[in-house]
């Protein structure tokens, strides 16, 4: 990086303001921002001076376009002043900012359909030893080389007089202290944190055995501040007439103070006024202002003193003095709003705001455990909220969403600028329709949506509500009735959403896919899905829309030309062999599955949709197990692409071609046919297909297995890791017991751990479509048949619910019993893995299945200590059943490209790597918004990237972002937050903060073990091996002796005995430190022999650890001969005459500076003792 480049590297901005009150703010910015993120951070950050939101932003007199990078316009410099003027409001900015202040005065604003009970909710704040506000990382100068250079310099150079200084007073025979500069500089934070951690120990105590309770799990409700209002609502007297409308009138506001006070408000095109309307009469005309002036007048009680006297005057209001925000003019009328809200974000800033500020474009996770509902506080807006929201964000009836989505497509990506807009509206579109499929789905299971074809079959409605097309996810039609009915077209509406989401990351130019979304709520699955344009408008002896695949069953393929060069390149991206398919005319030769169709929309676009069969037929799995449930088992995308390249790995092997090399022969004979054993087929293309489907199980499965096992692989902590890690490699999780029969072949911890876990995952999977079913029965009160299947499979009665009087009906599953229900999951069990499940698993981990079907079903329960008993469940339990959803999500490749440059230069420019992994930061907040579960990988990511580059300070920073964006996007006890933890702990240490580390470890470590249970992940060794050599670095020695034998007892009980030979070998350097000589010496030989078996004699751990040996027996001796010289020499002394009283002791000299306080304590020998040993061992090497 060149000096004119470092010098650019940040920009020093002022913004003024209209206001000349208002100091000017200062930006410290990239100049690959946009002015957007200014705006942004005007409207959303600057809040406690002033609420602006309509306003623009002018350089030198022009004003700048917020889609602009810094970089780019002209005349913008280090050190320029951007001034700030007032815009005019329309009714849009009117609302928006009306919305804003209600934000800033305290007004929840929750009005999502997946939104549970304490969404949302982090642990972080409560955790102790940690800085709880994360640093804005942007607004620090980035170091230079130089700048870098000059410090080391200079630092050097006081070092060097130092040491002048003690030499010159050496010289004079003054006594200096040696460790001085070391205790002030180094060890200062150390000394800190011993002392500190004497006095409270995070790891005293803690009892690894015992995990935390339910009641623990989750911490109490963090109830936010109350408002700084009363009320802030529309007024009765909307909206405006035309008339009004043409005076600048937008729209009429009432409010209530802390005070007591009542206002009618109007917003106008110029600002906000008090109106003289009542709630009886209307009278739109301004109230005079209230000026209030201070003056000082003679007080009469006191000779000469003097008093202040607030004077009230009323201004006429203008179009010139009228308050341009309404934040302004509530000040101006209430002395308690203006303080409230000081004390309210004082509150929320010590608590920390990422863990409070509100999301755009995501779902907050909701916790399976939940407090008693508290405290609601009344609020008349929220009658109002959905419409005022409604043409605020475009969400009205007549949206078009694929319109839209394809507008945002097509947008320009050269530049860097345009990609930002582009990949930042696209991610807001999906989430938008994401948002109203899901309150629309909820709204169908409800029966509040009248379906467009009433007068057909339940299973065969269809509804069309705000723009969304919904439909039942069943066999209404009986288009599936050959291949399992109704649970092969569940899985299709599955499988199409997972290939209309690959489709959105190769994001194809000429392709326009469908909005997605799926939703299960109440056992009913709901698909949502953007209507092609034009199809429920087709003219009459119009055309068909179906360019291409089937028409009418097998009975007519349509082959476009046209739409056929558009789909190739999906074939080649899916691995999808052209082929040849017969329908009763002629011959077409199709890229795709013949199910998948291309429709011609309205606008010109090709439509391409039912894109379940985008993948083979699983062939081997549906011959080994003939009874599955239905005919629709598809490889996944991953298992596919690995078979392609395994094939293309071999050719290139078997031509002796470098792997590097571009092959020069055609891939396209190694894609696979979809229609393979779905219509007929060449042999060779089935046989293709049977060997794609076999290397799943008998290459994939294995390898991925043997990867677990070896410690190159992750050995899941939960169902959700789980499932994760085989989609990873292509696995579909109907193959689980293929993966327990391969793990079954090790006796390793984590060969056993895995098992248990898929066994799990079996049990969780199978007992949801239990319930499923007796929820989606008609009639079913779903908060009954949850609790009490529940009861059946996780408590141990067996008698027949009880109806509740009044309760018209239940379900059939009232007449279940708790046998009953768990041998009807052991049948699905073995209908859909092909497994024998011992329902007893329901008895023994009944908290870890209780969590796993809680996410499953969207359920949240009442948060208490449940006992397992006979009936653990009373209906009240069961607080909420939420819509659990599947959806098309837009990840943002800029973001991605800007990571994987900063990790490629890491090693090469380490200056680059830290300039790219700053500024991609603010890229992925401009694309996805504060809050959003894509930030936590980015923060997680970055915060790796920078403790690799020794920025030990900025990863802490960043890691903390990390651990509190996982809490609140994917859950307080999810493994996305216990993996943050145990990262950010290392980030801690890294910066010297030790007891928070440690604090860290715990916190992470006990809701891991209450995720797993009493079957103890094999991998907590590690963490527990950190907290030991934090402690260690405390110099706690006991404390990490006794953290030591528990996790060699860890190890014991695991079988894991490769594990414990680094352990011992610790173990007894710590009880060197406590004088433990003989017990060290004994658990050297222990570590020696366990080195030698499992790493062999030639490894270096293996050598220190004999050179130990060796040299502690040796001490030993010598120790052993001073304690008898010790002892003759004590009796000896004991015999010798006592002195007269003539003899005079000699005075004690006065201790010198560097021996005072230290005495020669039990530490000391030990601490000098394990030096010798370090020192011999390095001699030997």
């Amino acid at each position: 990086m060149t000096s004119e480049q470092e010098e650019v590297s940040i920009l020093n901005l002022q913004v003024t303001f209209p206001d000349p009150e208002l100091p000017p703010l200062s930006l410290t910015v990239s100049p690959e921002e946009a002015v957007q993120e200014i705006r942004n951070y005007i409207r959303d950050a600057f809040v406690q001076e002033r609420c602006i939101t309509s306003f623009t932003l002018n350089l030198n007199g022009q004003p700048i376009d917020g889609y602009e990078f810094l970089s780019e316009i002209e005349g913008l410099e280090s050190g320029a002043t951007i001034e700030l003027t007032n815009a005019p409001y329309n009714e849009h900015e009117a609302r928006l900012h009306v919305i804003r202040v209600r934000e800033l005065a305290g007004f929840a604003n929750n009005a999502h359909a997946a939104v549970g009970q304490d969404a949302g909710m982090t642990a972080f704040n409560l955790t102790n030893g940690i800085d709880k506000t994360p640093k804005d990382y942007m607004q620090e100068v980035v170091e230079t080389k130089a700048q870098k250079e000059a410090k080391a310099k200079l630092k050097a150079e006081q070092k060097k007089a130092k040491a002048e200084a003690k030499a010159a007073a050496k010289e004079k025979g003054e006594e200096v202290s040696e460790d001085e500069e070391s205790d002030s500089e180094e060890e200062a934070p150390l000394k800190q944190s011993t002392q500190t951690l004497e006095e409270n120990s995070p790891m005293h105590g803690f009892k690894l055995e015992e995990s935390k309770t339910l009641q623990e799990l989750f911490p109490d409700r963090q109830n936010m501040p109350a408002p700084a209002l009363l009320s802030l609502h529309l007024s009765h007297w909307n909206p405006p007439t035309q008339a009004q409308q043409l005076n600048g009138e937008l729209l009429y506001l009432q409010c209530a103070t802390l005070e007591g006070e009542s206002y009618q408000i109007v917003a106008h095109t110029n600002g906000f006024y008090v109106a003289n309307s009542t709630l009886g009469s209307f009278d739109p005309s301004p109230k005079p202002l209230m000026v209030k002036t201070k003056s000082k007048k003679q007080n009469g009680g006191k000779k000469g003193g003097k008093k202040t006297e607030t004077e009230i005057s009323y201004v006429p209001i203008t179009t010139e003095n009228m308050h341009h925000s309404l934040y302004d003019l509530l000040v101006s009328l209430s002395d308690k709003f203006s303080k409230k809200i000081s004390s309210n974000y004082a509150e929320l800033n010590a608590a920390g705001m990422l863990s409070v500020v509100p999301p755009t474009n995501c779902f907050l996770a909701n916790p399976w455990l939940t407090k008693a509902a508290g405290f609601r506080r009344p609020d008349m807006a929220r009658n109002q909220e959905l419409l005022s929201l409604k043409n605020l964000e475009g969400q009205d009836d007549t949206r078009e969403w694929s319109e839209d989505l394809q507008s945002l497509k097509e947008l320009p990506r050269e530049s860097i600028n345009d990609r930002v807009v582009r990949e930042r509206h696209l991610n807001k579109t999906y989430f938008d329709f994401t948002d109203a499929a899901v309150a629309g789905a909820v709204q169908v299971v409800h029966g509040e949506i009248q379906p467009i074809n009433p007068s057909e079959p339940e299973a065969s409605h269809i509804f069309l509500h705000k723009g969304i097309f919904y439909s039942i996810g069943a066999d209404g039609s009986g288009v599936y009735s050959e291949i399992g009915g109704d649970e092969a077209a569940r899985v299709a509406s599955s499988k199409d959403l997972q290939a209309v989401q690959q489709l959105v990351q190769f994001d194809f130019p000429e392709i326009a896919s469908l909005c997605t979304t799926v939703v299960d709520y109440q056992g009913k699955r709901i698909v949502c899905q953007s209507p092609v344009p034009g199809i429920f408008r087709q003219p009459e002896n119009a055309p068909p829309q179906v360019k291409y695949g089937s028409v009418d069953g097998q009975e007519e393929i349509a082959s476009e030309e046209a739409f056929g060069d558009a789909f190739k390149p999906i074939a080649s991206a899916f691995r999808l062999k052209t082929h040849t398919v017969k329908d009763a005319n002629k011959e077409h030769s199709l890229h795709l599955a013949s199910d998948c169709k291309g429709l011609a929309g309205t606008d010109g676009r090709k439509y391409l949709l039912d894109l379940y069969r985008l993948a083979p037929v699983d062939i081997a799995f549906l011959d080994a197990n003939p009874s599955y449930p239905h005919q629709l088992a598809l490889m996944r995308f991953e298992a596919v692409e690995a078979y392609f390249r395994h094939q293309v790995r071999a050719e290139i092997k078997k031509q002796s071609l470098d792997e590097e090399e571009t092959p020069k022969f055609e891939v396209e004979p190694f894609y696979l046919n979809p229609d393979a054993f779905v219509l007929p087929a060449p042999k060779e293309d089935e046989d293709a297909v049977r060997a794609a489907s076999e290397f799943v199980s008998k290459t994939i499965i294995p390898e991925h297995v043997e990867a677990v096992i070896a410690g190159f692989g992750t050995t899941p902590i939960d169902g959700q890791q789980l499932t994760q890690s085989l989609h990873a490699k292509g696995i579909p999780m109907r193959h689980l017991s293929t993966v327990i029969a391969e793990a079954n072949k090790s006796e390793t911890s984590k060969a056993k751990f895995l098992a248990e876990l898929c066994e799990q995952e079996i049990a969780v999977r199978s007992a949801k479509h239990l319930f499923r079913t007796e929820m989606a029965k008609k009639g079913a009160n779903p908060k009954y048949v949850v609790a009490h299947v529940m009861n059946l499979l996780l408590g141990s009665s067996s008698k027949v619910f009880d109806t509740p009087a009044g309760l018209l009906t239940v379900s059939d599953s009232v007449n279940l019993s708790a046998d009953e229900a768990k041998a009807a999951v052991a049948a699905i069990a073995k209908a859909r893995f092909g497994f024998e499940l011992d329902t007893a698993i329901f008895s023994q981990r009944p908290v870890q299945l209780l969590r796993e079907l809680s996410g499953k079903l969207g359920l949240q329960f009442l948060q208490k200590d449940y006992e397992f008993g006979a009936e653990p469940f009373a209906v009240a339990d069961v607080v909420n059943i939420l819509p659990v959803f599947k959806t098309t999500t837009f990840r943002s490749k800029l973001v991605e490209e800007a990571l994987e440059a900063a990790r490629n230069s890491v090693n090469t420019d380490k200056e680059v790597a830290l300039q790219l992994l700053r500024e991609s930061i603010p890229l992925a907040e401009q694309v996805y918004g504060s809050v959003n579960p894509e930030l936590t990988k980015v923060y997680n990511t970055a915060s790796y990237l920078a403790y690799e580059m020794d920025e030990a300070l900025l990863a802490a920073d960043l890691g903390r972002r990390a651990c509190i964006m996982s809490e609140r996007c994917s859950g307080i006890d999810s493994v996305d937050a216990i993996l943050n933890y145990l990262n950010l702990s290392l980030f801690e240490h890294a910066v010297g903060n030790y007891i928070g580390a440690l604090h860290m470890i715990k916190h992470a470590v006990s809701v891991w073990v209450t995720v797993c249970g009493t079957h103890l992940h094999p991998d907590i060794i590690t963490s527990l091996s950190n907290a030991i050599t934090m402690l260690t670095t405390l110099k706690r020695w006991n404390e990490s002796q006794q953290w030591l034998e528990k996790t060699i007892a860890i190890t014991e009980s695991v079988g894991n005995e490769k594990a414990q030979a680094p352990l011992r070998f610790q173990l007894a350097q710590t009880m060197c430190h406590e004088q433990q000589y003989k017990e060290a010496t004994d658990e050297l030989r222990r570590a020696l022999k366990l080195f030698n078996a499992h790493y062999g004699e030639d490894d270096q751990n293996t050598k220190d650890c004999a050179v130990w040996l060796k040299s502690l027996t040796q001490a030993a001796v010598s120790i052993q001969r001073q304690k008898l010289w010790e002892e003759q020499q004590g009796r000896m002394a004991r015999q010798a005459p006592k002195p007269t009283a003539t003899h005079q002791k000699e005075a004690p000299k006065k201790a010198s500076k560097k021996s005072k306080g230290k005495g020669k304590g039990k530490d000391d020998k030990g601490e000098k003792l394990v030096a010798e040993l370090k020192k011999k061992k390095a001699g030997k090497r």
